[in-house]
């Protein structure tokens, strides 16, 4: 079987409500760039993949695709019948071969020279994308970890809010900075902040292009025209549907308290400075708790997991949510109750 490669494809390394779906939706305005929805294939599958056996390669074709029809973003090949989509998957004996054939798939359906791919957290999976392209490219961008926990606690179907925020800035860009310790050299890179790109999107764009090789294009600065579909489909993607916000920054000091600003410039510090993020309060600063077990405890104890406004979002908004998740789930489950049938036997 030939294993479905990807050619210089482009790999966003970036946490979750840092930006992602914005530079997602540039790079998508590129006449030379195909960038669908986010999927989250690599992820997911990346998770799962060794749990399926040579005589499970059906079961992993199918579980590929209904992943891939319960995602969010909007694809061209949506419109394929299913048939067609598994037609694609049937030379694919891998996981990674699976997932870069329906990239593939989308990239040749757009007539685009080369793909973008949104992924969360890809620090945690390199080797699977690495493992189907052929000179990869990577852009990394990161935003000051304050407004991000802000933005995640906002957002409607994300869990937590300030404490898993911080944790989870902190978890990605550890990973992400000692991923650009391997690729630097090895690979294309770019490296940008989310405020640099809103401050200036033109100059900061046409540097990320040249850094990755291809040409910067006006088109990308009109990116809103293009996403409005997507934007409709989820109220967190809202903002990917209209003009830039060039003043989406520091909102962090009206939406945090002193106690969740201190909390977040605790746990992020050590890489806050490495990113040029001047912590507001001093280091000691532990809004009056006394060490910072005391201070964590009392942030978590107002950070909601289900959110209220999760509810209030249309019925058919949620349903994708939940059966995404479900999918997920049940995918994660699947080695374990193998794994307990065996025994059983």
């Amino acid at each position: 079987m030939n294993e479905a490669r990807l050619n210089a494809p482009i790999f966003l390394m970036c946490s979750e409500r840092s930006g992602s779906n914005l530079l997602s939706r540039m790079f998508a305005a590129h006449p030379h760039i195909c960038g669908p929805g986010a999927a989250h294939l690599f992820r997911v599958f990346s998770e799962v993949a060794a749990h399926y056996g040579e005589d499970e390669l059906p079961a992993l074709r199918r579980d590929m695709l209904d992943m891939f029809e319960a995602k969010f973003g909007l694809w061209q090949i949506d419109a394929w019948p299913r048939a067609r989509r598994e037609a694609v998957l049937q030379t694919q004996n891998s996981a990674a071969g699976m997932a870069a054939a329906l990239y593939e798939a989308e990239r040749r359906s757009a007539g685009r020279d080369r793909i973008f791919v949104k992924e969360c957290s890809i620090h945690g999976f390199l080797p699977f994308l690495e493992s189907v392209s052929d000179a990869p490219a990577y852009v990394f961008m990161v935003r000051d970890p304050r407004d991000m926990a802000l933005s995640w606690l906002r957002a409607d179907a994300l869990r937590g809010g300030v404490v898993r925020a911080a944790r989870q800035w902190m978890a990605d860009q550890t990973g992400f900075v000692n991923s650009l310790a391997w690729l630097k050299g090895r690979r294309r890179l770019a490296v940008l902040t989310y405020e640099a790109l809103l401050a200036d999107p033109e100059r900061v764009l046409a540097a990320t292009c040249a850094r990755l090789g291809m040409g910067f294009d006006p088109a990308m600065l009109d990116f809103s025209a293009n996403a409005r579909a997507e934007a409709a489909r989820a109220h967190m993607l809202r903002n990917i549907g209209r003009p830039l916000m060039c003043d989406n920054h520091g909102q962090y000091r009206q939406g945090l308290d002193t106690q969740q600003i201190a909390y977040v410039e605790a746990v992020c510090a050590p890489l806050m400075a490495m990113f040029g993020y001047v912590p507001d309060l001093k280091a000691d600063d532990l809004a009056g708790h006394d060490g910072f077990a005391a201070l964590e405890t009392a942030v978590l104890a107002r950070d909601p997991w289900d959110k209220p406004q999760y509810l209030a979002l249309p019925a058919a908004e949620r349903q994708r949510y939940e059966n995404w998740s479900r999918l997920r789930d049940e995918l994660r489950r699947r080695p374990a109750t193998r794994l307990a049938m065996a025994w059983d036997t």
